[in-house]
């Protein structure tokens, strides 16, 4: 028996779980080789590395796994080491000229070889090299000067000098390279004095120069260097993108190259709103970096991933992160650094401890004093530094619940920083309203909380407004007030729903959405105790869907078109302009007299409604360029039963919708161990009544919930399934998209060219459509014909798409989770939210397909199915376990038989499984699911 996890090798990220389906078929002739290199002084084109004596060499090749990758030349390894799939070799050259070969050689095969030659690198000037040391003393003027002096040259002695150059009795001649410096360098002074304009022609001179010899590394990293200046100096996002967009990386370009363009791709998107942009490109640098050993660049990238995954909730991916990156601390790591990156992990935990949903939390404690021992006594440990620790302690002693330790590192927070910024005051007055509660005093707490909502208007701080809502309901609720605790909790969900759909967007959100879902607790429990189930249960499913509708609206951005694009970043920059003026404006107001604030509170009313506006203009910009994103979520159609599960702080309930009643219950305690008779009895016999006059079920279930197969639950005298067909929603507006249906199906078999099973199941599908819907137009893509470029081509005009083939499944977020195509490409969970349509109805016919990482408590663009529904797809068929290969193919049949014959989707699935079940009691039969919006 083979099964669709053998043979499938990863190429993309460090995290993915290397999975294939089906067995692996015969060898290529000749193996792949893929080489990324580090280290020269300068690269130009073929390629050729520029080497001191001082440098080491780093190279990563990565081939199949049946080849032996060796390196020779005139270097010694000084050391070898597996990663990504790869070998790494860090060398040191034996002479600085000849010949670096890397060879990837299988049994009875062609050898492929990567070449790489050294030359030795020559010194600079002493004029360039005294720029350089006054520009990393910081001396920027004294650096000018000397720069200027250096490029005047003969040929310019007539002309007048470029921003007042100096003339030098001792001039020298500088080659195109040293030229190029000289203009960068002058250009990145002008960056960081703020004269971005100047910035942008010597850099523009830099890099003609580079570019005319072909310097490859310096020409890469002046124009990432302007970029990061237009982006975070001057906001010109457009000007940044063309930018980044011409700079074409190819395999000549250096690691270096490679690693800047990527990161400041994720610069670019982070300011840009286009948070999944940001997660691959940041996770796409931070790859680069580690299979060349480039440590320091590979912390940066991290770190800044680490906190891109907070925005969304991704937590426990973050805490992963900054958890590996202690274990794994390198020596020159400086205490400042060291300390940095302890409370990074500390405040990433921190923010996981603020949602009961997740398990219980890890105490932040022993980092945060860890950190705090690093920073006393350090260069880096600044007064506000030291207090950001007492405040991160104080946090972590009330999460476990020791108020009178909280109240002490407040204090002491207050003494080391008697000013401190707004964002700190912010957390200090809600800790200390917290504090007040856990020590039953809700009207302290309550007029903690009011003083942080009048703080969070002024600011316009969306996360401390959120704060001061949910704190306010909490406190009115201790107080014994609940109507207006009720009310309250109702400002503070409809906050958190606006801010989520702009979370990309303001700066103040780490872990925003996630952090909602304690008050989202406690909101549903008190409307469930004041009789209000309808209120509850549509709470209960917004909170489900809150982050997949988030990103649902994020998927927008990845569709625009270049004018659109342009569009966009004018109008999120304007709004970033004014934001940065208005906080400048505002940071130190509260700080003011009571009598000088109110004088000031008109004009600053003002502001707050003008920048309201250009944060309003930004959006109607985005609304006019692509479609709306529907939130309202539609009652039960006829014949259906939708049963919702959600926890509590004391247990489970469950909600039961039909057409004719919506019932709820609490449910207890539920555990994943549990029996399915016991689960039956928990989860379906409650809402009997319900599910036995439906004609379809829709699950919508949370947290470790979604992992069961529901479906197989024993229910009368038989199992869920046999009476009904099952759905598995997202909860997800959907509607009929307004494209035509042009009656076209994709159909991709055996792309690896390994799976004979399903290169057979391919023809099978295409049969039967061609038998049972003829008018239909069919492209069928076998092997090598299944190509990243054809197969992207062909799916924005398609209305079915059929993919038999190997599946992989990223485990740490599910964003790269991916369909291998021909050629080693890959179509990732990233690349179809980013195409401008789907097919209407998907079959993946592949191991894990429909899976999500098991770690999330709630819906989440985590899988290859969940991308095609979030990007428009109506329906799909998928698979949440590893696929046995002959029966993933006897079920494709049985479905598609049903399906044409017209069936819907869930019943077509629900009489393929119950056929195969009779025919194979022992396979996994219910390892398929439909998953709908």
């Amino acid at each position: 028996m083979t099964s669709r996890l053998e043979g499938a090798l990863l190429v993309v990220v460090v995290t993915m779980v290397q999975l294939g389906c089906r067995g692996t078929g015969p060898q290529a002739a000749a193996p792949p080789l893929e080489v990324t290199f580090a280290g020269c002084s300068q690269v130009r084109q073929g390629p050729t590395c520029q080497v001191s004596e001082e440098d080491t060499l780093r190279i990563w090749a990565r081939s199949s796994p049946a080849a032996r990758i060796d390196i020779d030349g005139p270097l010694e390894i000084v050391e070898r080491s597996e990663i990504q799939a790869g070998t790494r070799f860090l060398l040191k050259p034996t002479s600085r000229r000849g010949t670096v070969r890397v060879t990837a050689q299988e049994p009875h095969a062609i050898a492929n070889v990567w070449q790489l030659s050294l030359q030795p690198s020559s010194p600079r000037p002493k004029i360039l090299e005294h720029a350089d040391l006054l520009l990393i003393q910081g001396q920027l003027d004294a650096a000018r000067t000397v720069l200027n002096e250096a490029l005047l040259d003969e040929e310019s002695l007539d002309e007048e000098p470029l921003d007042n150059r100096l003339l030098s009795e001792d001039r020298v001649r500088l080659s195109d390279e040293e030229l190029g410096l000289a203009y960068r360098w002058l250009g990145r002074i002008a960056q960081m004095t703020g004269d971005i304009d100047n910035a942008v022609t010597l850099h523009g001179h830099a890099v003609d120069l580079f570019r005319r010899r072909g310097l490859l590394r310096q020409e890469a990293s002046c124009i990432t260097e302007l970029a990061y200046g237009l982006i975070y100096i001057a906001d010109r996002f457009g000007e940044a993108r063309a930018l980044l967009d011409g700079l074409h990386i190819g395999p000549d370009h250096p690691a270096e190259a490679k690693y800047n363009l990527a990161y400041l791709r994720g610069l670019l998107a982070i300011n840009t709103g286009n948070l999944r942009g940001s997660l691959i490109h940041l996770r796409e640098s931070a790859e680069i970096a580690q299979r060349v050993g480039l440590t320091t660049w590979h912390t940066t990238a991290e770190q800044l991933l680490g906190h891109q995954l907070q925005q969304v909730g991704l937590g426990v991916e973050a805490a992963a992160i900054y958890t590996r990156q202690l274990r794994d601390i390198p020596e020159d790591l400086s205490a400042c650094d060291h300390g940095q990156l302890l409370n990074n992990l500390a405040w990433n935990v921190l923010l996981i401890g603020e949602s009961s949903l997740t398990e219980a939390g890890v105490d932040a404690t022993p980092w945060l004093e860890e950190a705090q021992l690093l920073f006393e006594g350090q260069p880096c440990s600044e007064i506000d530094e030291r207090a950001n620790i007492a405040i991160n302690l104080a946090l972590a002693a009330v999460q476990q619940g020791r108020t009178e330790a909280a109240r002490d590192h407040l204090s002491h927070a207050a003494v080391l920083d008697p000013r401190p910024a707004l964002s700190t005051r912010f957390w200090r007055l809600d800790i200390a309203a917290r504090i007040a509660l856990a020590d039953d005093q809700p009207a302290i707490a309550l007029n903690h909380y009011q003083d942080l909502d009048e703080l969070a208007r002024a600011a316009m701080s969306p996360t401390a407004l959120w704060q001061a809502a949910a704190g306010r309901a909490a406190a009115f609720e201790a107080l014994g007030r609940l109507p207006e605790a009720l009310a309250t909790y109702a400002v503070a969900e409809a906050r958190l729903e606006q801010a989520s759909q702009q979370v990309p967007i303001d700066s103040d959100r780490e872990g925003f959405v996630d952090r909602g879902a304690q008050v989202t607790q406690r909101h549903l429990d008190l409307l469930l105790r004041r009789g209000r189930i309808a209120e509850a249960y549509t709470l209960g499913r917004r909170a489900r869907s809150r982050v997949l509708r988030a990103l649902q609206w994020q998927s927008r951005l990845s569709h625009l078109s270049e004018d659109e694009q342009t569009q966009w970043d004018v109008a999120i920059a304007a709004y970033r302009l004014q934001r940065r003026a208005f906080d400048t404006a505002t940071a130190e107001d509260w700080r003011l007299p009571a009598d000088q604030l109110r004088r000031l509170r008109a004009a600053r009313r003002r502001e707050r409604e003008q920048l309201q506006r250009a944060l309003d203009s930004a959006f109607a910009t985005l609304d006019a360029l692509t479609p709306t994103i529907e939130t309202a979520q539609s009652p039960a159609p006829s014949g259906e039963a939708r049963l919702l599960y959600f926890p509590l702080a004391d247990g489970w309930v469950g909600f039961a919708e039909d057409e004719h009643e919506l019932m709820v219950a609490r449910l207890g305690e539920l555990s994943p161990r549990a029996s399915p008779d016991t689960l039956a009895s928990q989860l379906l016999q409650p809402f009997a009544t319900v599910i036995e006059r439906a004609d379809r079920l829709r699950f919508l279930a949370y947290g470790w919930l979604r992992q069961v197969d529901l479906h197989t639950l024993p229910f009368g005298d038989d199992v869920l399934l046999a009476s009904r067909p099952v759905i598995y929603g997202l909860d997800l507006a959907s509607s009929e998209d307004s494209k035509s249906s042009t009656h076209h199906a994709l159909v991709i078999a055996n792309p690896s060219g390994d799976l004979e099973s399903a290169r057979a199941e391919g023809r099978s599908v295409v049969d039967a459509i061609r038998r049972q819907a003829p008018a239909w137009t069919t492209h069928h893509l076998v092997g090598d014909d299944a190509d990243s470029s054809t197969v992207r081509a062909l799916m924005t005009s398609a209305d079915i798409l059929h993919y038999a083939g190997h599946g992989l499944f990223d485990d740490s977020t599910g964003l790269q989770s991916a369909l291998p195509l021909a050629g080693d490409s890959l179509l990732t969970v990233a690349d179809i939210l980013a195409f401008e349509s789907v097919p209407r109805w998907v079959v993946l016919s592949g191991c894990e397909t429909g899976k999500s990482p098991e770690r999330y408590a709630v819906e989440s663009v985590s899988g290859l199915a969940h991308a095609f529904l979030t990007s428009g797809s109506l329906g799909v068929v998928a698979a949440v376990r590893p696929v046995e290969d002959q029966f993933a193919a006897d079920l494709v049949r049985h479905y598609y038989r049903a399906w044409l014959s017209g069936e819907s989707p869930a019943r077509a699935l629900r009489q393929a499984q119950l056929a195969l079940r009779d025919q194979r009691p022992t396979a996994d039969w219910a390892g398929f699911r439909l998953l709908e919006p």
